[in-house]
C-alpha cells in the first residue's frame, strides 16, 4: 500500500535528507524518548487512521434535506478531521524512525513530529473558528492563527492557545444534536483530553515505553470509534 512504501521510503537518506529539509519551518516540539512500537502498537496506530477515514466520508456525505446539518459537519471535517489524518500520518512516519542511528534519520523523525504538533495544534485552535464563524472569516483566522503558533505567539502553554482549545471544544459541545450526536460530542471529549491522559501516563508509566505509547493511542482511537458509531447511528 501507499502507506507501507512511505514508511520504507522515509527511512532511505535521501527520503529522509528532503523530508528534514522540507518540514524544518515548524517550531521544535520535544518528543518522548520513544521505544520500538510492537506489532499490537502499530495495529493501534494504524486503527486510528482507518477509523479517521470513515468519518471524513460519513461527514461529507450529501444529505440534501439537511444543508445547515452538513455545513457544521463539513467544517468540522476540514478544521479535525482531514488534518487529524495529515498528523497521525505524520506521527505514525516519525514512530516508524525511531531507533535509527543515523543523522538523517532522525532529523527527519523530529521534524516529521514538530510538524504533526503543530498540525495538532491548529486543529485544535482552529474547529471553534471554524463551527461558529463563516466559512471565509473562519479560513482567515485560522491562518492568522496558524502563523502565531509558527512564530510561537499562541501555543497550548499560553492564555491565548488554552482560550482557544477550549473554544473548540465548547462549540462542538453545545452545538445543536442533530449537527453532531451525543455521542460524537463525548468522542470529541475523548480526543480533546487525550494530551491530558498521555501526561498522566508518562508521570505513572512513561509515556515513552510501549505500553503508554500504546495506551495513549488507544485513547485517541475510542474517541474516534465514538465519532464513527454516531454518524453510522445517525
Amino acid at each position: 500500500s501507499v502507506l507501507l512504501a512511505t514508511l520504507w521510503l522515509v527511512r532511505t537518506q535521501p527520503v529522509a535528507d528532503w523530508t528534514a529539509r522540507l518540514l524544518k519551518k515548524f517550531p521544535y516540539k520535544a518528543m518522548h524518548d520513544y521505544e520500538r512500537l510492537s506489532a499490537a502498537n502499530w495495529i493501534v496506530h494504524y486503527l486510528t487512521l482507518v477509523s479517521n477515514v470513515g468519518i471524513i466520508q460519513r461527514l461529507f456525505a450529501r444529505d440534501p434535506n439537511h444543508d445547515g446539518i452538513q455545513k457544521k459537519r463539513r467544517a468540522y471535517a476540514t478544521a479535525v478531521a482531514i488534518p487529524g489524518h495529515l498528523f497521525g500520518s505524520m506521527f505514525l512516519l516519525s514512530h516508524s524512525l525511531v531507533g535509527t542511528r543515523s543523522p538523517s534519520g532522525v532529523a527527519a523523525m523530529q521534524a516529521l513530529y514538530n510538524s504533526a504538533s503543530f498540525f495538532v495544534a491548529l486543529s485544535t485552535m482552529s474547529v471553534g473558528m471554524a463551527l461558529l464563524l463563516p466559512a471565509m472569516w473562519a479560513l482567515l483566522s485560522s491562518l492568522v492563527v496558524g502563523g502565531f503558533i509558527l512564530r510561537g505567539v499562541v501555543s497550548f502553554g499560553n492564555l491565548p492557545g488554552i482560550l482557544l482549545a477550549n473554544l473548540g471544544l465548547v462549540a462542538v459541545l453545545f452545538s445543536k444534536n442533530g449537527e453532531f450526536p451525543s455521542l460524537f460530542k463525548l468522542g470529541h471529549c475523548a480526543l480533546s483530553f487525550t494530551p491530558l491522559i498521555v501526561s498522566l501516563i508518562d508521570k505513572k508509566i512513561g509515556a515513552g515505553i510501549d505500553l503508554g505509547h500504546m495506551i495513549g493511542a488507544a485513547c485517541l482511537l475510542a474517541g474516534l470509534v465514538l465519532q464513527q458509531l454516531s454518524l453510522c447511528r445517525g
